[in-house]
């Protein structure tokens, strides 16, 4: 409810606002001052419902908290990102730290409108964004950028500090849709022959990878508590997550296969599956996606490929061009 507090010829309203991330109460406020023409019954009553217009414009769809950007962003990464968030997706976020501090950190959180992210999110696809091509950011990678600066809304939410999440009417560049590059069985069969001449650590970590499907943090242990694991470094220390990736592409090089990084891996193993006529269902639990039409919409070029084996199948078959054996 709305305070009102007469003055000598203006009115002053607060609203609270609930809380800032310290805990202290916030409140907004705006002075009022009603018009000459008015007398002070009409006064009263028109600055009642400037009360509940202003209480409704602090609550409606805005930040009800005065704390900056960056400073919430900072809290969310010390107290929640780091202990739900998958290891790549948390390095890759304090990544985007620096481009969005930039554009937004020293805005307060109440001050951020759609039209803010909306022309931030814009101006990742201009020339020159992408240092290493000189080009924009990958859709891929500017809906990710999205995704960092909604979970910070999304937290202020959960705290009672936001009401509305402006990222949820930001429009959004379109994923490109390219094929994934797959081994053929040929390259598979090579990569997995010469990878027994290599180090134990490496026979086994990728072996793993192509067998199972898993992801390579899962196969890491990110999430795991002490240092009790299968892959680590000399001294016992978990591996560097980047690690694989650096020796996959030194050994790829020296035996002439091309490098399509350590995820692909996950999909060799969906692309081998399907190949050897493993229904969607089944593949679908085995590489640990919540719903079959996430490995559907994943895997539908791999699926395609697979029904035009049968289709050929039987075709040949029932090729009636054939000649027919003479009965006995």
């Amino acid at each position: 409810m709305a305070a009102i507090e007469k003055r000598k010829n203006s009115y002053r309203i607060v609203v609270s606002c609930g809380y800032d991330v310290y805990g202290k109460q916030v409140k907004q406020a705006k002075t009022w001052k009603p018009p000459e023409s008015m007398t002070a019954r009409q006064a009263e009553k028109e600055v009642q419902r400037q009360a509940m217009l202003f209480e409704q414009e602090c609550l409606k769809g805005q930040v009800v908290s005065a704390v900056k950007f960056q400073t919430l962003a900072e809290e969310w990464f010390s107290t929640y990102a780091k202990q739900n968030l998958r290891l790549s997706t948390y390095e890759g976020y304090q990544k985007y730290e620096k481009r969005i501090y930039s554009a937004i950190g020293h805005l307060r959180l109440d001050r951020i409108t759609t039209r803010d992210i909306q022309h931030f999110i814009n101006s990742l696809s201009q020339d020159g964004e992408n240092e290493r091509t000189g080009k924009g950011l990958a859709p891929k990678t500017i809906r990710n950028y999205n995704g960092f600066i909604s979970g910070i809304f999304s937290y202020a939410i959960k705290l009672g500090m936001v009401t509305d999440n402006p990222c949820s009417r930001v429009t959004l560049p379109k994923k490109n849709q390219t094929e994934k590059k797959i081994y053929t069985n040929e390259q598979t069969e090579k990569f997995l022959r010469l990878l027994q001449a290599e180090p134990l650590k490496y026979r086994l970590f990728f072996t793993a990878l192509t067998y199972s499907g898993l992801r390579k943090g899962e196969l890491l242990g990110d999430k795991w508590e002490d240092y009790n694991r299968l892959f680590v470094q000399w001294n016992g220390k978990p591996m560097c997550p980047h690690t694989p990736y650096n020796w996959l592409r030194d050994f790829c090089e020296k035996i002439g296969l091309p490098c399509y990084g350590v995820h692909h891996y996950r999909h060799l193993f969906a692309s081998l599956a399907i190949g050897e006529g493993v229904d969607i269902v089944t593949l679908s639990g085995a590489l640990g996606h919540t719903n079959p039409n996430v490995t559907l919409g994943t895997y539908s070029h791999l699926l395609q490929n697979a029904q035009e084996k049968v289709a050929n199948a039987i075709e040949n078959a029932l090729d009636f061009s054939k000649p027919q054996a003479q009965a006995i």
